[in-house]
């Protein structure tokens, strides 16, 4: 079988990108010749034997929309005059002006416009509010033009299949496929515990995230924190132009609020931490959710983030992420109980193991191999008649 997969980058560096890489691994592992159409092309994948790396270098071009524009006509221009090499073509949302046979939905912009957090009251009148508006939108119409065209969908949680079902995407042409963890990379064990940036034998909780919107509720974390005393929080992620340094000042938590920047090792952060607080206010998945699990952690979040699905835990998810009383008695709760937050740690391993890149990626293969029969069902009928 050929498989071909569409993406800016395929490697490691950001989770679509660490995702597509997993699925192409795989897909090459199991005997499958794989051409890798990006920007940005893991060296192992485009350098095996059934691996082709197609470089679509990155447009210069002002504004990421026009960039990513100038990608989905090159990339279509050279499926054009290879499509009779390949048997089933996958891309990420709108990536391309070509017809694909699956379309990967990590995000929906069509809904994601209907949200209320899709512009904030204090961006909303600012250049970037403005621009990601007018890019969302533009998107949004591209995004219903690939979906539309597909032959099946995959969605990346049942809150994405739930958005695509209301921007008019037929549920029988959805496949859930839940992103992946390597449980090798996160798992428990016994860490120094320093790099958390908090005093030694503090309760450390984490956040892990965009720290330079609210889309991700870090403001809603830091009221949080603040009101169960004791508890640092450990932030993970860039802080330039952010509003949460301050906010922390204002709050009077600043001793106990430890940003860290972009932080390269996660898995041995996670790991110096006591659990994870993710209350999203949206997120079609949350890959530090399944992340934290795999390293035995508890978590927190809210049922706005896609990967609550995993968690499976209706006490430790937040139904509304502005609900500020039980989004602190949980946390109040995991810091006042070391058992408590062992016991739910240990069953959040548990569960991350179903949840491995190699399950994952297996659910795309058969998706692949399907639609390949499909197409030779077809082909077979056609000259038999």
């Amino acid at each position: 079988m050929r498989v071909a997969l569409i993406s800016h980058q395929v490697g490691f560096g950001d989770g679509q990108g660490r995702v597509n890489y997993e699925i192409a691994r795989a897909t090459l592992d199991a005997g499958h010749d794989v051409t890798l159409i990006a920007e940005r092309c893991a060296e192992d994948l485009s350098s095996h034997e059934r691996g082709t790396f197609i470089s679509i270098a990155t447009s210069k071009l002002p504004t990421r929309f026009l960039k990513n524009l100038s990608f989905a006509i090159r990339s279509a221009r050279w499926l054009k005059k290879n499509r009779r090499s390949i048997d089933v073509v996958q891309a990420n949302g709108f990536i391309t002006l070509a017809r694909v046979d699956i379309v990967a939905a990590h995000f929906v912009h069509g809904a994601w416009l209907r949200s209320p957090y899709a512009s904030p009251s204090e961006t909303r009148w600012t250049t970037s509010g403005m621009y990601q508006r007018i890019y969302s939108r533009l998107n949004s119409i591209l995004e219903q033009t690939a979906l539309r065209r597909a032959r099946k969908v995959v969605a990346v949680s049942k809150n994405v299949a739930d958005e695509l079902i209301s921007v008019g995407v037929a549920a029988d042409r959805i496949v859930v496929i839940f992103n992946g963890v390597d449980t090798d990379e996160f798992y428990p064990r016994p860490t120094n515990r320093s790099v958390n940036g908090a005093p030694a034998g503090a309760l450390t909780f984490l956040f892990a995230g965009d720290l330079r919107t609210s889309r991700k509720n870090f403001d809603g974390v830091l009221k949080a924190i603040g009101d169960v005393e004791g508890v640092h929080l450990a932030a993970a992620g860039g802080i330039t132009n952010s509003p949460f340094p301050a906010l922390a000042k204002r709050l009077g938590i600043a001793d106990r609020v430890h940003f860290l920047g972009q932080v390269k090792n996660m898995s041995d952060l996670m790991v110096a931490t006591d659990g994870l607080i993710f209350p999203s206010r949206y997120d079609p998945f949350g890959l530090v959710v399944l992340e934290a699990m795999a390293s035995g952690l508890p978590v927190i979040t809210s049922a706005a983030t896609g990967a609550s699905a995993v968690l499976q835990d209706p006490q430790w998810c937040v139904e509304d992420p502005e609900d500020h009383e039980e989004l602190v008695n949980k946390v109040r709760r995991l810091a006042e109980s070391p058992s408590l937050r062992a016991e739910i740690g240990l069953e959040n391993r548990r569960k991350s193991l179903a949840h491995s890149w190699n399950s994952m990626a297996g659910a795309y293969i058969r998706l692949y191999r399907d639609l390949n029969m499909q197409d030779l069902a077809k082909q077979g009928s056609a000259e038999g008649s």
